[in-house]
This record gives C-alpha cells, structure tokens and sequence, in this order.
C-alpha cells in the first residue's frame, strides 16, 4: 500500500516486479501465483475483512499454491483475554484486530487448505496452508 515501501524494495531488489495493491484487491490475475506472503498486516484487518483477504489470497494462487501469515495472534479468544488482563497498555489491544489462530485456521481449512501453526514467541504466529488443488474453487 505503499510507494516508498515498494521503491525501498526495487534499490534492494531491482529485478523484483513490484506492484500496488491492497488485500482486498491484489493486483494480480487469478491462478497466477505459487505463494502469497502477508507479516504484519493481518492484525490491521477486522473478522470480515480477514475472510475476504483469505478470499482473495485464493483467487490469485494456483492450484496447490501456498499461503503464509506470520503477524501478531493470539492462540484462540481465551489467550487473548488473558494477555488482556496482564496488559498495561490496554488500547494496544482495542486499536487492532488480533487474529486468533484457532479461527484463522478454521477458516482457511473452510476454503481447502492444509494447515500448520508455528509460535515464534509470546504473540508472533506463522500460520501457513497449502491449497488442496481439488478444493482450489472453494475460497472463491
């Protein structure tokens, strides 16, 4: 969503094609791409909004294709309020949509992916899935 961003990766990657696009609406064609990569973001999307950027993840990947989110999560809901309790800074947590990766999961196996989790520490999470290519039009 950025055009320093994406001029900051052409000095580091001049053979890199960079585009602007938002979750909502990648700028790229349907079934064109092996993986999709998304850090740091996701926490800035709310419930509908997450569903619809896994949508479009799938719209663009090819069948078998991959996705990867490593942002800031939380287990499932009873995590979070736990982390909640213990906070100092409180609108930290009410300024941002924290994805728990109990109904992360849930929703990508929904559009037919296999997924994994991995905890990298107390609140970054890697949830990542491959496309099962006969259920390729499911997140459609």
């Amino acid at each position: 969503q950025s055009v320093n961003m994406l001029k900051e990766a052409k000095k580091k990657f001049p053979r890199l094609k960079v585009k602007l696009g938002t979750f909502l609406q990648l700028p790229l064609d349907s079934g064109s791409v092996d993986t999709v990569g998304s850090s740091y973001a996701f926490h800035h999307c709310n419930e509908e909004e997450k569903f619809l950027a896994v949508r479009e993840m799938v719209r663009v990947l090819k069948p078998e294709g991959r996705v990867v989110i490593a942002d800031l999560m939380f287990a499932d809901q009873e995590a979070m309020q736990k982390f909640a309790e213990r906070c100092s800074e409180r609108e930290d947590l009410e300024d941002e949509y924290f994805a728990c990766v109990d109904r992360l999961e849930v929703m990508l196996e929904a559009m037919g992916f296999d997924v994994r989790h991995e905890q990298v520490d107390a609140l970054i999470w890697i949830v990542s899935g491959d496309l099962k290519e006969k259920d390729h039009q499911k997140g459609q």
